[in-house]
């Protein structure tokens, strides 16, 4: 795209300089025919590579647009399908459009670049075809401006927020209507815009530079109404209670606070459990192990959460084991979010479980130190990011930190699947990874057994989102198959 733009504005600035473009043609005072001179016949071979060049540029930029908005907008199929439709139609245009104006005087290619009286004799310059593919280019550049419009319309903003940034394509359509204004009074009017070009020019030009500077800030919650509906929707009672009783904050100001807390992680890491506010999911109290877990840690157990978060589920454990002995209690994250889970549950003085910051795949001296000591290990959200290898990896560092007794627990929830498969980002990125089934979760933790000599019992089950209190819409990015994967692991 930028060769063809840079060939385009080095060939006028060339013609420009050779007065053949900025100009006006000669006339007869007496007759007022033009008077052909050799730069009328220079101007014809300059005007038709400009035309030739600029329709493939033409074409390069639609279809940059569209695979930006592949890149932008991953969100469901039929996004994806019609996107790659529109690129096939635009691919298909330019190619009519190159060919079009190649075959303008038929087989007289050398009409082009030979003199003017040539290029009127054999050129049909005033064609319906032309009109075809003025029309059809608006067309086409309509359909690329408003094809994002209902995926902005669908985001978690406010009212305001979604007309702003719909504004940015408004603009985007004004460009074009000023390119249309144009081509009807060169075409059907005949105005002489031989000067007055550049005053479109300059309005359009105008116009792409304003778009950029007309985008609203990216902000997940600085405002209530850009996520109340939402965040009603998937507060548990459990938490909010838990945000009251053991927080201590009031009833009214819970809400906010939740708003406060999810800006500033996702300022951290913009994760998006973070933006749907999945860190008010307490899945460890739902998983069906938890009643023996409470009973096990009030005997003296240790426990560790792998990818702690904010630490909410360590806070519903703690309340839960009502003055027990928290020493046995460790958390580790990749990243430290637990500061931030100080602030969000207000115990900083009084929670005294051991946080710390180290990487599973590639664990440092704190966490090898706990290597053989931990009798539960929960681990949630974090095996649905990687690929196979690393979902080895991992499990095989678990099986590590457990300690080498029958009953040791390895449990967790994370994205599931009915049939294996990849998950890819978005479209030119690298990124993928494996969903797992329930029976291929199984296969993975049988060969984890037997590359570290060990024996589990694998308890696996899909959830839907409806079961854990959420929205399908929120997670229908990643696939209408993809659901919760509840699991529990045993060693034996």
């Amino acid at each position: 795209m930028y060769l063809c733009m840079w060939a385009v504005s080095g060939i006028i600035l060339d013609g420009a300089s050779e007065k053949f473009f900025g100009y006006h043609t000669q006339l007869d005072p007496e007759t007022g025919e033009e008077i052909l001179t050799w730069r009328e016949h220079r101007q014809v071979e300059f005007t038709t590579i400009v035309i030739i060049v600029h329709t493939i540029a033409l074409g390069f930029t639609k279809l940059s647009v569209v695979l930006l908005y592949r890149r932008l907008f991953v969100v469901n199929r039929q996004f994806n399908i019609w996107s790659a439709i529109l690129c096939v139609i635009i691919i298909l245009w330019t190619i009519s459009f190159f060919f079009a104006v190649l075959f303008q005087c038929g087989t007289h290619m050398s009409a082009f670049w030979t003199n003017g009286t040539l290029f009127a004799q054999y050129c049909d310059t005033e064609s319906w075809e032309t009109t075809i593919f003025c029309i059809t280019d608006v067309l086409v550049d309509f359909a690329i401006l408003l094809t994002p419009i209902p995926v902005v319309w669908k985001l978690k903003m406010s009212m305001g927020a979604r007309l702003a940034l719909c504004s940015v394509f408004a603009l985007g359509i004004l460009s074009v209507v000023a390119g249309m204004i144009r081509a009807v009074l060169t075409g059907i009017f005949e105005l002489d815009t031989e000067y007055g070009s550049r005053d479109l020019l300059a309005a359009n030009t105008i116009l792409v530079v304003c778009m950029a500077t007309t985008v609203p800030k990216p902000s997940v919650a600085d405002s209530k109404e850009k996520i109340s509906d939402p965040i009603t929707r998937v507060v548990p009672s459990k938490e909010h209670k838990l945000l009251e009783n053991y927080s201590k904050i009031s009833p009214e100001d819970v809400r906010q606070h939740i708003y406060d807390i999810r800006e500033k992680a996702w300022a951290i890491r913009p994760y998006p459990c973070t933006g749907l506010g999945r860190f008010l999911d307490n899945l460890l109290a739902q998983s069906p192990a938890y009643k023996d877990i409470v009973a096990r840690l009030k005997s003296g157990d240790s426990f560790i959460d792998i990818g702690c978060f904010l630490g909410q589920e360590l806070r519903q454990l703690v309340w839960d084991l009502n003055g027990a002995p928290t020493d046995q209690l460790h958390a580790v994250d990749i990243v430290n979010h637990w500061d931030l889970g100080y602030e969000f549950f207000r115990d900083k003085d009084t929670f005294k479980v051991d946080f710390f910051e180290d990487d599973m795949l590639q664990p440092r001296e704190k966490l090898k130190a706990l290597h053989g000591t931990m009798d539960v290990i929960l681990v949630n959200q974090i095996f649905h990011q990687w690929n196979l290898e690393n979902q080895i990896e991992g499990a095989t560092q678990l099986v590590k930190l457990s300690r080498d007794h029958p009953g040791s627990l390895i449990l967790g929830y994370q994205a599931g699947v009915p049939k294996q498969r990849e998950l890819l980002g978005p479209p030119g990125s690298k990124y993928r990874c494996l969903l797992q089934s329930p029976e291929t979760w199984k296969e993975v933790w049988d060969e984890v057994g037997k590359r570290t000599g060990t024996q589990w019992k694998t308890e696996s089950r899909l959830l839907t989102w409806e079961q854990l209190g959420n929205d399908p819409k929120e997670t229908a990015y990643m696939g209408t198959d993809v659901l919760m994967m509840e699991f529990v692991i045993t060693r034996e």
